[in-house]
């Protein structure tokens, strides 16, 4: 459909590009943010996640080279040095690193050498507020250059691709999860994904029953310098100390991950995982969960949904301990204020609650949630319904925008 607000948001981006490199013909790319409705820290196990896209996100615009340097400037953050294809990131600002490590690797499926390129991002994600911000100027930079490029990169690559990023420039040991959803989501649903096998299908989302709504606590986050990759390593020792204790999968194999654990293993096992008890805990009925809240989705069946998200926030709180005041208030105050379902979205440690509210509840919602999170905490939350739920792509040159 449509959409006149992003035709608006490529040219001005495209309009940025000119004004920082010059005129000529560029490739303008737009990769969405997400909401993840339910499944938190699942995805680096292997389990089961429920995202969406929103209507927020990073438009990347590139023109290629001809001397192999990358020259890249991102709106607010300012300008890279520049890098020649092949050369180390290194220490860079964090921003840079995730433009140069997306350059090497599109540029590594090349089929000669690429001359290099003009970069520019730009967008309206807010940072560190669960919503996948990285994600988003990966896969927006990677889209870009490969149009510029001319390298053919299918959906899931993409998503591996920028995955890699993750793990290896910005040192986030981050599961799949984001970045498939950002690459693959569809508008007017959300995203079913197995994060083991990436088989996803779309759930759609009943919009006229219930709007979402996401509000961010303006508790910011780092992942790299958060407690994020400990609680990875947690769960994959949990899933190692069940295989030495003989636990199996549906295959006879010892498990792998606690994608084919039981809650019956873990009772079975208490004394042996001591205190991963809780942490796998999660992650066994967080999966349990996500396919449940997809099933009541595409049922039409939005009260089941809201239970099931408050569940998981419960478990996120208690078991994961990923939650913090400011969100726990926020999620009491979406409950008092008559919401169907409300959780923390995202890694957690910061960021961002989603709610599911009655369409015509909204403003009053707001209302109600923003004044009750000002008066006890002194902070002011920025809330936003998802008015629509975009879907990544590419504009070539003499395209409208």
């Amino acid at each position: 459909m449509p959409d006149a607000d992003l035709d608006r948001q490529r040219a001005a981006a495209r309009a940025a590009h000119a004004d920082a490199f010059g005129p000529g013909p560029t490739w303008a790319a737009y990769a969405p943010g997400r909401v993840n409705l339910i499944g938190d820290h699942t995805d680096y196990t292997g389990g089961w996640v429920l995202p969406m896209t929103i209507h927020r996100g990073t438009h990347a615009v590139a023109r290629a080279r001809t001397d192999g340097t990358v020259r890249a400037v991102a709106e607010g953050y300012g300008t890279a040095a520049p890098l020649r294809l092949g050369e180390p990131v290194g220490d860079r600002p964090l921003w840079q690193r995730y433009v140069l490590g997306v350059a090497r690797e599109v540029a590594a499926r090349a089929d000669g050498p690429p001359g290099g390129a003009d970069v520019l991002t730009t967008g309206d994600m807010p940072i560190g507020a669960g919503l996948s911000s990285s994600a988003s100027l990966a896969v927006a930079v990677g889209l870009a250059l490969a149009a510029a490029w001319d390298v053919e990169i299918g959906e899931t690559e993409m998503a591996l691709l920028a995955q890699h990023v993750e793990h290896v420039d910005a040192g986030v040991n981050c599961g799949i999860m984001d970045q498939v959803a950002v690459r693959s989501g569809r508008a007017g649903h959300a995203v079913l994904l197995d994060c083991r096998s990436l088989a996803h299908r779309a759930v759609p989302v009943p919009t006229d029953r219930a709007a979402v709504v996401i509000v961010d606590s303006g508790v910011g986050r780092s992942l790299a310098g958060s407690a994020y990759n400990e609680r990875r390593a947690s769960v994959e020792r949990a899933a190692e100390v069940l295989a030495e204790r003989g636990v199996a999968g549906p295959d006879g194999a010892p498990v792998a991950s606690l994608r084919d654990v039981t809650a019956a293993d873990l009772d079975a096992h208490a004394d042996a995982l001591g205190d991963l008890l809780p942490r796998a805990r999660h992650v066994v009925t967080e999966n349990a969960r996500a396919v449940a809240a997809a099933d009541a989705l595409a049922a039409g069946d939005v009260a089941e949904v809201g239970r099931r998200m408050a569940g998981s926030h419960a478990s996120l709180r208690d078991d994961y301990d990923v939650s913090g005041p400011e969100l726990d208030r926020l999620v009491a105050l979406a409950h008092a204020a008559g919401s169907f379902g409300s959780r923390l979205t995202g890694a957690g440690f910061g960021g961002c609650t989603v709610n599911l509210v009655r369409p015509d509840r909204v403003e009053a919602w707001t209302a109600a949630v923003r004044e009750g999170y000002r008066r006890e905490t002194g902070r002011d939350a920025d809330v936003f319904v998802v008015r629509q739920n975009r879907e990544a792509g590419v504009a070539a040159p003499g395209d409208p925008a």
